[in-house]
């Protein structure tokens, strides 16, 4: 045992020293960017597809109106969804004319995300060794760097809730307020947001070298001065003050129907059999511009003025509600499934929507390539698995960089699920993660 002991010591020395170098960190992170660059060259495209389709059709259309998203064309939606990326979609349009740079802008955006996860790595760690191998893991994953080709919400996300959370970390109260801008900004893109707030505001309820009260007020106060300010521009164009996602209603009957499998479930909506399915809620006569699936040769069909995103809503939640005080015991049993379906992959993106692109045979080798190094990501679960029952809450700051993983776990696992959920977590995971790592080694190496 003293020598396997002995062995791991020299391993771990061996990689402080070749790998875990600032010389080797700056080359990993010149080659991680240029490949985002050619993979951005080689596979961009134009069509509009699924839901970053839909983002892009819909900011053209608030430009024809000469409105914010939403305005009143969307009224009769099924839902009202990702609305701050929408907009910021509308303005860079606005600038640029086309949303054809918006990926290069995703690499930049990714750039950013990397700094801010090596800060709070290691401020949170205390270790900069340990903030080195999250962000050689980062790296590795195919996650950032394969979603940079598509318009997903994950991204603007991403900076603005590692952005907020850096900001937390600060002693300056003005920064405590930019904090509560930024994820407020964040959850008007995706309604995730509040899994950050309840961590922030724990933390700042247990620092100590701050004035505790007036943090929290600092902080609150940003988040309630930027979401009124959102909602009372959306009221100018829109019959609600809307400051964030209305999804719930959708997300919730996709996990609580009898054709539920814990995954994305469209069956639920329409199929004619299913539990969520409006007739006439789409009309048939009229078409949008955007795809379902890359494959598809026909278009999305658009909404009719049968029911208010208010009334499917109202009607989505009553029914998955109802089936679930009548299949409790089902919708329990959907929970593992829905775990191991958000965890059991970091999610790729590699795949291009531009079917007659001469560099497919790249393509499928990336993707296969990239197939695999995400299913590393099981592994780190496992790992930060492990870490729960280590004395973690030693460190105040795992206690607040564990939160958001929970809860934003937590309120996934109780609609539905698919591996690009968990997307938005991975910094978080990587650094408890290694932490974890950390304690290992010196609990059972480092004797």
């Amino acid at each position: 045992m003293r020598q396997v002991k002995e062995k791991i010591k020299i391993t771990i020395a061996w990689i402080k020293e070749k790998i875990l170098r600032k010389t080797v960190l700056f080359i990993t992170i010149g080659i991680w960017v240029l490949f985002q660059f050619m993979w951005v060259a080689l596979f961009g495209y134009d069509e509009l597809v699924s839901d970053p389709g839909f983002y892009v059709y819909y900011a053209e259309e608030c430009i024809k109106h000469g409105t914010v998203f939403p305005d009143y064309s969307n009224f009769h939606s099924e839902y009202i969804f990702s609305p701050g990326w929408i907009n910021f979609i509308i303005v860079w349009i606005k600038i640029f004319g086309s949303v054809h740079l918006i990926p290069y802008f995703n690499i930049l955006l990714n750039i950013l995300i990397f700094w801010l996860l090596y800060k709070i790595a290691k401020i949170t760690t205390g270790s900069r060794t340990i903030a080195y191998l999250v962000c050689y893991i980062f790296m590795t994953l195919p996650s950032n760097s394969t979603i940079v080709l598509h318009l997903f919400t994950e991204v603007p996300f991403e900076v603005l809730s590692l952005l907020s959370f850096y900001l937390v970390l600060s002693k300056k109260y003005w920064h405590i307020a930019v904090a509560g801008i930024c994820i407020a900004l964040a959850q008007w893109i995706r309604p995730l947001g509040v899994a950050w707030m309840l961590a922030a505001i724990f933390y700042l309820a247990v620092k100590k070298d701050i004035i505790r009260y007036k943090a929290i007020i600092a902080y609150v106060g940003g988040i309630l001065i930027t979401c009124g300010s959102i909602g009372l521009m959306t009221y100018q164009y829109f019959p609600e003050p809307i400051f964030q996602a209305q999804t719930g209603g959708v997300n919730l009957i996709m996990g609580a129907n009898d054709k539920a499998t814990g995954g994305y479930c469209s069956e639920a909506r329409f199929s004619s059999d299913g539990l969520g399915y409006l007739p006439g809620l789409k009309d048939s006569a009229s078409y949008t511009r955007v795809k379902a699936y890359k494959e598809d040769t026909v278009y999305c069909m658009k909404y009719s003025d049968k029911y208010t995103f208010l009334e499917v809503d109202s009607i989505y939640k009553a029914r998955s509600l109802g089936w679930i005080r009548n299949n409790f015991g089902k919708w329990m049993s959907l929970v593992p499934r829905k775990i191991y379906g958000l965890y059991k992959t970091a999610p790729s993106f590699a795949y291009t929507c531009d079917l007659d692109n001469p560099h497919q045979q790249i393509m499928r080798i990336i993707s296969g390539i990239s197939g695999k190094m995400g299913r590393v990501f099981l592994l780190i679960i496992l790992v930060s698995f492990a870490g729960l029952a280590m004395p973690f809450w030693k460190n105040r700051k795992m206690i607040y960089t564990l939160i958001p993983i929970i809860v934003a776990s937590a309120m996934t696992v109780a609609t539905c699920t698919m591996p690009r959920y968990n997307f938005i977590l991975i910094p978080f995971i990587l650094i408890f993660a290694c932490y974890t790592l950390k304690l290992l080694v010196n609990k059972y190496i480092s004797v």
